[in-house]
């Protein structure tokens, strides 16, 4: 037997649901309303709404991707990973996100001129590019710290005029 429900039946269940489903301060906000003092769903996902909005992130725009740069000493892991969080927030062509990239790198980045020599044919291409470079990067830094330390001839210089007796 199917039981059909009522609007106001259904409404309340929507009510009941989503009460049901909060936790810590949304549920402290509604045990502050006046009882008695919502008489439908709607009403209830408004206050909701009203309250909460100011809380809710800003969603991500175009503008956020194309006002992206590298800052000075920034490694290309650190603006890569501030490009990944805004383009997947956004809907944007690849070609555009292509060059919202390269707009993004520092004018001198080896990264940046290879995104021009060699245009990626996806983001998805241009992002397995990045990681390449960041690993190029974190590998060169793993060998000169393994590299033995030479001293400058001019350390070589005052080493030679202490000598030991």
């Amino acid at each position: 037997m199917v039981h059909i429900f009522s609007a106001k039946e259904s409404d309340a269940r929507s009510c009941q649901m989503f009460v049901e489903n909060l936790t810590a301060d949304a549920l402290n906000w509604l045990s502050r309303i006046e009882a008695n003092s919502i008489d439908s769903y709607r009403k209830l996902t408004s206050l909701f709404l009203q309250h909460h909005s100011v809380f809710m992130i800003k969603e991500a725009t175009n503008a956020d991707l194309w006002t992206m740069s590298q800052k000075e000493s920034e490694p290309l892991r650190n603006v890569i990973e501030r490009f990944k969080k805004v383009v997947s927030n956004i809907a944007i062509t690849d070609d555009a996100a292509i060059g919202a990239l390269r707009n993004a790198l520092s004018f001198g980045s080896r990264f940046r001129e290879d995104l021009i020599i060699a245009r990626p044919s996806t983001l998805d291409d241009a992002l397995h590019r990045a990681n390449r470079y960041i690993e190029i990067k974190k590998e060169t830094a793993a060998m000169v710290e393994r590299q033995p330390k030479t001293s400058t001839p001019k350390e070589k210089a005052r080493d030679e005029h202490y000598e030991q007796r």
